[in-house]
């Protein structure tokens, strides 16, 4: 049996007798060696179970790992995509890139990442990042495959979410949601009844809710019932509890970082 032939295509000058395969440029890959020894130097057999006709193993799972690594790209990009396309995300999550935190934003994080099937209400004082922690939980379950949104309450950008009937239908199945500044929405009877509609279908179906603000949660309930007549309060609040899993509150204790 020969393996000889002449190719003459994608810098392949032709395959001798033994099978080797003889590059343009000089490069001689040897039959049943990896590849990689024509490209990093590896010189192992090729495994031909789990590495086709050109792997070793070794290279075989770092090939793998590295397709992986891409599709996992290739999805969060996606998922970046349609987030930002229906107002699921701001550009700060999109945009957001990985840098130091302070010692109390990671303890924060920390403590949420431990409590992640329940919900939480992450409280501090105005400028102490809050909201880069909420940020960073977002992306990081979109980096992971993971349904997420984070919606900024502040002013009208409660309401002006609700208002879209697609974000507001993906806000109540989303795995992960989180409410940035929701003390300084603009209280309405809308707004106030379509915050505790959203809560109630998350509440229904277990749905992780993180809520970021200057207020605890019951400042908020009080701040929320004294701004309705009543209607809206505790009941809006306690949305964030289910039967077993307990709405975590978590007084971050930072420092005004914008100061420094």
């Amino acid at each position: 049996m020969t393996y000889a032939r002449e190719i003459h295509s994608h810098g392949i000058s032709h395959i001798d007798e033994e099978g080797n395969m003889h590059y343009d440029d000089g490069r001689v890959w040897n039959h049943g060696v990896c590849i990689n020894s024509i490209v990093s130097g590896c010189h192992n057999p090729v495994d031909w179970q789990t590495g086709g006709t050109s792997y070793c193993r070794k290279c075989a799972a770092e090939y793998d790992a590295e397709c992986e690594a891409e599709r996992k790209r290739d999805q969060f990009d996606r998922m970046i995509a349609d987030s930002m396309s229906m107002g699921l995300i701001p550009r700060a999550v999109a945009n957001y890139r990985e840098r130091g935190l302070y010692h109390w934003q990671s303890n924060a994080l920390n403590e949420l990442r431990a409590n992640r099937d329940r919900c939480a209400w992450l409280q501090d004082i105005p400028g102490a990042g809050k909201s880069e922690v909420g940020i960073i939980l977002v992306h990081t379950a979109l980096r992971y495959g993971v349904p997420a949104a984070f919606v900024d309450c502040a002013g009208t950008g409660f309401q002006d979410v609700m208002r879209q009937h697609n974000t507001r239908t993906a806000l109540e199945r989303v795995k992960l949601l989180v409410l940035d500044d929701i003390s300084k929405m603009t209280v309405t009877d809308y707004a106030a009844g379509e915050l505790h509609n959203v809560l109630t279908a998350r509440n229904q179906a277990k749905l992780r809710t993180v809520v970021i603000d200057e207020k605890t949660g019951n400042e908020f309930a009080k701040m929320l019932a004294s701004k309705t007549d009543g209607r809206f309060g505790n009941s809006v609040v306690d949305r964030l509890n289910w039967k077993g899993g307990q709405c975590v509150a978590i007084a971050m204790q930072g420092e005004n970082i914008r100061r420094k």
